[in-house]
């Protein structure tokens, strides 16, 4: 177009534009072939399929094995998280200082209730109730587990009434 001090007149900025992958997720479901077999104990709920077999801890919350095709893919499963690793800027403006109730408030987490619900022969939702007693709130993390293996993972955070600084991750 037209000249500036940095730029000629007709520079070429960009000659092509691309899309970048993205993922959207397939509303199809695949056919559940087997059924689904749930077996509890007073610390552990095991969920088997015909080529799976996951194991939660009720005491911990969360998932301790995993298995898929006789070979163990997971020893555990995802924590409740609400920290990151501090960056420069968050080291100047105090982030590790004035979020630091957060470092903890996941792995200082305990569960207070679960319950397991049968939606079919083949398909169960495993959810797990938290007292995340630093930062005076709750939280719950659902799975919904398929004869096939497929785990779907929910969580959810409910603030208490304490105030709270930001949420440096979640």
């Amino acid at each position: 177009r037209t000249a500036t001090e940095l730029v000629a007149a007709g520079h070429i900025v960009a000659v092509d534009q691309f899309r970048l992958p993205h993922f959207i997720e397939s509303e199809e479901r695949t056919e559940l072939v087997s059924d689904l077999m749930v077996e509890e104990s007073d610390e552990l709920i095991s969920l088997r399929g015909a080529s799976f077999n996951a194991v939660f801890d009720i005491i911990e919350g969360k998932l301790c094995s995993y298995e898929f095709d006789s070979r163990e893919l997971f020893k555990t499963g995802p924590d409740l998280n609400f920290w990151r690793a501090p960056t420069d800027n968050d080291f100047g403006n105090w982030m590790q200082m004035r979020c630091k109730d957060w470092k903890n408030a996941g792995k200082n987490s305990t569960v207070t209730n679960y319950e397991v619900e049968e939606i079919s022969s083949s398909e169960t939702i495993l959810k797990f109730y938290f007292d995340l007693k630093a930062v005076e709130s709750t939280g719950t993390t659902e799975y919904l587990i398929n004869s096939n293996g497929d785990i779907k993972v929910k969580s959810e955070f409910k603030p208490g009434s304490k105030k709270l600084s930001e949420l440096p991750r979640f």
